[in-house]
């Protein structure tokens, strides 16, 4: 067994009561990575994400100026309250955070309970008729939720359209959907060697998006002392992003042909069963956990801020733009490099040298591919599977102390500027997400990339809208006296997480 071999085992084997991993990757084809076509997806999850960040800051901002509008109307001292007036009272107090904050996570449950149904029919309806039908239907809901916030300023409705929007949203699959298939769509076209690099350049591309969209929506609201600009400003970049997607983006799943449709579309529990006993459930549990417990992080954030820092808008959009602007830099900049060293120092691919040959007739005279690349060695690209998941799992670990570093920081941080420096941290912190997805899709079989990103992302759902909820509870109890409580706990949830990737590991087995 030469040198890598015994750095990798020594690195993987070393946990006692980990899992054991077999590989699932098709041997028959090695296709090379798709960079043209994933570009092209990088652009339209830019556009979507800008029109989203537009929003979703100001968003949090605006629900706090109506129950701040509400509190202070019950007490004789502001007119009517509407969702678009920049309330000029104090709303920092508990007693306009805690109903905010509520109101807050019950629109989050409304859009996630129906989406975890939603989101695994979708995905398996996406490896059978391709990422693109499923994906417009998403974009339908999308559309809806989004053009909501305006319609209620524009008009004047009560808030609680905003929850039929949500429910809508939620059927159509809701904010992980769109995740989960944009993920199956890259890993259609990558590679397990490139996999995570181009996860990371989707994610830093989309960050950049984030960070523009919620400076300018910041801006906007901060001079108009108005948040119908900015939820209008956010529907039509939601429209032109449906309408780019719907000219320029490549299908990169071709529906699956007639004469096999049937036994492919029969979803059974058996058949969910021998997709996912390979799969290495602590690393997915972990990464479960530290999803919920980012999401929870930033649902609380604007109200802890507004009572701790005094944040309003300008100030929440600021934190916001400069973690996505770090979190761009982590993704397409620390995660290659950090890669490279640790290819370094644990050992990379086994060169393969691939044959090329014609792609059978359809029925239908056509063929699926102009060609197929074949693998000369079937065992050699099962070991470069393997490998390229160890090598994963181990930055997966570094990833998720950093985490944990972060998260104890900012619980007893007191100062606005402790916050803004300890946000590198959480910017490389975000890292072992990509990581582990890819560590999930290396040890599945192509056509089953959809749903088994689709039950990754129902059950990260599920720990996300039960963790808010308990962070909103947690919050409330606190606020008065100790608001950081909160903080606290997360930090308990990441030390598990930690943990659990500690304590997996991938090995291969015969």
């Amino acid at each position: 067994m030469d040198t890598e071999r015994n750095m990798l085992d020594a690195s993987t084997n070393n946990e006692q009561d980990g899992e054991s991993t077999p590989l699932l990757n098709d041997q028959k084809k090695n296709e090379p990575t798709n960079a043209s076509k994933i570009y092209i997806i990088a652009a339209f999850v830019m556009a979507i994400n800008f029109g989203a960040a537009v929003i979703s800051k100001s968003f949090d901002q605006a629900v706090i100026a109506l129950f701040c509008g509400k509190y202070y109307q019950a007490n004789g001292r502001s007119p009517e309250p509407i969702l678009g007036t920049v309330d000029q009272h104090d709303c920092t107090i508990p007693g306009v955070l805690t109903p905010a904050a509520e109101f807050s996570s019950m629109l989050v449950v409304l859009s996630t309970i129906p989406s975890i149904i939603t989101i695994l029919v979708a995905g398996h309806l996406s490896d059978i008729f391709g990422r693109k039908p499923v994906t417009l239907i998403w974009l339908l809901g999308l559309f809806i939720d989004v053009t909501m916030p305006f319609v209620v300023l524009h008009w004047n409705l009560n808030e609680y359209w905003l929850a039929v929007s949500k429910v809508v949203f939620g059927i159509t699959g809701g904010e992980a959907a769109g995740v989960s298939l944009m993920v199956a769509a890259i890993a259609d076209l990558t590679g397990s060697k490139d996999r995570a690099r181009f996860l990371a350049v989707i994610q830093g591309f989309g960050m950049l998006a984030v960070m523009v969209g919620s400076l300018l929506g910041g801006w906007l609201v901060k001079y108009t002392s108005s948040f119908e600009p900015t939820f209008f400003l956010g529907v039509l970049c939601n429209t032109f992003a449906g309408v780019t997607y719907i000219l320029f983006v490549p299908e990169t799943r071709k529906p699956v042909r007639p004469s096999e449709t049937t036994e492919v579309s029969a979803l059974s529990v058996s058949k969910l069963l021998r997709v996912l006993r390979p799969l290495p459930h602590k690393i997915m549990l972990a990464a479960v956990l530290s999803t919920a417990m980012r999401s929870s992080f930033f649902f609380v954030l604007p109200f802890y801020a507004a009572q701790e820092f005094g944040w309003k808008t300008w100030e929440n959009t600021l934190y916001f733009v400069e973690m996505c602007l770090l979190a761009a830099v982590a993704n397409l900049l620390v995660l290659p490099n950090v890669e490279g060293w640790a290819r370094q120092m644990w050992g990379s691919e086994q060169p393969h040298n691939p044959e090329r040959e014609v792609a059978p007739l359809l029925e239908d005279g056509s063929r699926i591919d102009d060609e197929l690349v074949v693998e000369d060695n079937p065992q050699r690209q099962q070991e470069n599977v393997w490998r390229n998941a160890a090598i994963a799992l181990n930055q997966v670990r570094i990833y998720a102390c950093v985490e944990l570093v972060h998260i104890i920081l900012f619980a007893i941080s007191n100062k606005a500027w402790i916050v803004y420096t300890i946000l590198p941290i959480d910017a490389v912190a975000s890292l072992g997400h990509v990581h582990a997805r890819a560590i999930i899709l290396d040890l599945v079989p192509r056509e089953s990339y959809g749903i088994v990103n689709s039950i990754f992302n129902a059950v990260a759902i599920i720990g996300v809208t039960g963790l808010i909820k308990a962070s909103s509870a947690i919050y409330s109890a606190t606020s008065e006296r100790l608001p950081n409580a909160v903080f606290i706990a997360f930090a308990g949830v990441s030390s598990f997480a930690l943990m659990l990737v500690f304590l997996a590991r991938v090995t291969r087995r015969a």
